[in-house]
């Protein structure tokens, strides 16, 4: 077949002349020729793919460039090949123009900087990427110089970029009891030693600047990598005044490290309630109830031979709303600790104690008290103990002299204030 750089020629003798017979075997040989060539892989530069099979000419059309050296414009309209080697370390900012549509590999010899740009050079994060010896890059252009990154591998198989919208879940749809989907970071070291970093995970924002910035973080450490007596390190990390450090971290025990910025002062912790064993160690009171009375106003009459109720008519604290006050009697909403305070003057002895009104059972006695009679003198008798959520409590007073107006406590009758009696402090325990 007469073709010369996929250039087809017609057979010689084969062009007509006017009122000229046409020789029978050299027109066969034109027809024949034509035939052949029609049943010939058309060369590329001859509008086919060279091949007679698919994958044949997809080959053919995906063929090694020359390699290109790196420059702030590598046009890639002189490009070879689809499949290009970069060579060189100079920042690319372009590709140059090729029609839109076209599709070049590019294959990086090593370590350079391909510019972001949202119009001419779009890259899958949004920002500057720094190759790697081995990183492949595969480019689409978009026609006027305008170029968008379609797929981006590292030569160690490390992701670019994980994008999830909002949202990462993991699902195991296994119903086994013990089945539970599990992120692991590895690290597989040959030689783990302590204070080795095994993972981190960092929650990041801008600043006002407009500047990534971490705000929080775990961090996970190995203290010792003995085999049968391992030691690890989980910590809390914020930044705070510009400076990011661990804040907790819990290993053979809790530790509060770097506990700057509170307003306690470096390394303490500013907490409402702490625990131990269920109960409340510190901290003010969850509730405050209390018996008020107008300036000037008696605590009331004292008699004695049986157990009489206090007044409690006022929520001093109760920010959670743990407690409800009615007739004299306090329901908290949790199980707690109270303790409870009430006065007496001058009734002789007299002691106070917690009555369960829904178990009509007795919750806790009082510290047992004098105050002689006829020398206005006044004492307290307090107690503690503890009280179960949706049971109703009040505080009952007993003593052994009867004392008209002022038995359950004398007024002090400064202005502007009020007359404070019996007093009852709350504690949540659950």
């Amino acid at each position: 077949m007469p073709r010369a750089g996929g250039i087809y020629s017609a057979p010689p003798g084969t062009t007509a002349a006017p009122n000229t017979t046409i020789e029978s075997a050299k027109y066969n040989a034109l027809v024949a020729d034509l035939v052949d060539d029609a049943n010939t892989a058309r060369p590329v530069t001859a509008g086919g793919s060279g091949s007679t099979t698919a994958v044949g000419g997809n080959d053919n059309f995906n063929t090694y460039s020359s390699d290109m050296l790196s420059a702030a414009t590598v046009n890639l309209a002189n490009a070879t090949g689809t499949i290009v080697n970069i060579t060189g370390t100079v920042t690319i900012t372009a590709l140059g123009t090729v029609a839109a549509g076209a599709e070049r590999v590019l294959i990086f010899a090593g370590i350079l900087t391909l510019t972001h740009n949202s119009s001419s050079l779009i890259l899958p994060t949004g920002a500057n990427i720094t190759t790697a010896a081995g990183d492949v890059a595969t480019m689409r252009s978009k026609g006027g110089g305008n170029w968008v990154c379609v797929g981006y591998q590292r030569a160690n198989g490390k992701p670019l970029v994980v994008n999830v919208d909002d949202t990462f879940i993991v699902t195991n749809t296994d119903a086994g009891a013990a089945a539970a989907p599990v992120v692991d970071a590895y690290r597989n070291s040959a030689s783990p030693a302590a204070s080795d970093a095994i993972g981190l995970f960092n929650l990041t924002g801008k600043d006002s600047a407009d500047n990534k910035t971490t705000y929080a973080a775990l961090a996970g450490t190995i203290l010792d990598p003995t085999n049968g007596s391992e030691d690890g390190r989980a910590a809390l990390r914020t930044i705070v005044a510009g400076t990011e450090a661990d804040r907790l971290r819990v290993e053979v025990g809790v530790y509060t490290p770097n506990a700057t910025g509170g307003d306690k002062g470096a390394d303490t912790i500013n907490t409402k309630a702490v625990y131990i064993d269920g109960a409340r160690l510190g901290g003010a009171p969850d509730a405050i109830l209390e018996d008020q009375k107008a300036s000037t106003t008696d605590g009331g009459t004292f008699t004695n031979g049986a157990w009489r109720t206090r007044d409690l008519n006022t929520e001093v604290r109760d920010a959670s709303a743990l407690v409800s006050l009615a007739a004299n009697a306090f329901t908290p909403t949790v199980d707690g600790w109270v303790e409870w305070s009430a006065p007496a003057n001058d009734v002789a002895a007299h002691q106070t104690r917690l009555f369960n009104v829904t178990d009509t059972t007795v919750a806790g006695v009082g510290s047992s008290e004098r105050c002689p009679g006829s020398s206005d003198v006044t004492t307290r008798s307090c107690g503690g103990a503890p009280v179960v959520a949706g049971k109703a409590y009040r505080v009952e007073h007993l003593c052994s002299s009867t004392i008209a107006t002022f038995g359950f406590g004398r007024a002090c009758g400064f202005a502007t204030t009020v007359e404070v009696f019996t007093r009852v402090q709350f504690w949540r325990t659950a």
